[in-house]
């Protein structure tokens, strides 16, 4: 299995009209993050890749600047851009994790994979982090980022605003020696998305409701249409 990490708004600064020649790429650079996220997304990416590598998962970190010239031999199966926010000042009340797949262009395969990833991901954050899943800052920064337009087929694909750093409850988690609680959920998510056993356990054969639908045949294009439509409605209520 393959993962990529995407440290955010690493590596902004150096986007050229080369990499997306149909955006505004002078506004692109300017989007430099929340003070503290860069640093903070650096060294997430690194500990997630190392976590993984550990696993036996074939993973790598990388700035913001990844391209599709990049995917033509190197192509992921998970692609997880990772992300904090000073949204507000945090609370019960607040903005705290937030966690979004790509908008509902991409292919059946891509949409039902990020879904499943996405359910996931968001399943047990709290109960394993202590970090509330608010979902308040969903917007089409998240939906509809410029990396998107570089996914290889097949990947699933989520973006992760981690938490809220102007929330002290938050930051106690986010720091070390705190932060590992988040490495490790993320690591089993995306270990369990790939039908893996976590570090000391033993291989599980797989239970039907973990396993995605197979390829429908030709001429059953209504169910397919179906589950698009599922899907669809349903991550467009996140």
């Amino acid at each position: 299995m393959r993962a990529l990490i995407i440290a955010g708004h690493i590596g902004i600064e150096s986007l050229t009209n080369d990499l997306l020649p149909d955006a505004d790429v002078a506004e692109l650079r300017r989007g430099t993050g929340a003070r503290g996220e860069r640093e903070w997304t650096g060294a997430f990416a690194g500990l997630l890749r190392d976590a993984l590598a550990q696993a036996g998962v074939e993973a790598r970190a990388t700035d913001c600047t990844y391209s599709a010239a990049l995917y033509a031999t190197w192509r992921p199966e998970v692609v997880l851009n990772c992300h904090l926010h000073r949204d507000d000042d945090g609370g019960p009340g607040g903005a705290h994790a937030a966690f979004a797949v790509p908008d509902p262009f991409l292919a059946l395969g891509d949409l039902w994979e990020s879904a499943r990833l996405l359910d996931r991901l968001m399943g047990a954050y709290t109960q394993r982090t202590g970090i509330l899943v608010t979902q308040r800052i969903v917007t089409t920064r998240m939906t509809q980022n410029y990396l998107w337009s570089f996914l290889p087929p097949g990947a699933a694909a989520v973006i992760a605003e981690f938490g809220n750093l102007n929330d002290a409850g938050d930051r106690t988690v986010l720091y070390e020696p705190a932060i590992q609680r988040i490495v490790t959920y993320v690591r089993d998510c995306v270990m369990e998305h790939g039908d893996l056993p976590l570090p000391g356990e033993e291989p599980l054969r797989r239970r039907a409701a973990d396993v995605a639908p197979a390829p429908q045949p030709a001429d059953s294009a209504d169910l397919v249409a179906a589950d698009l439509e599922r899907i669809v409605a349903r991550v467009r209520k996140l």
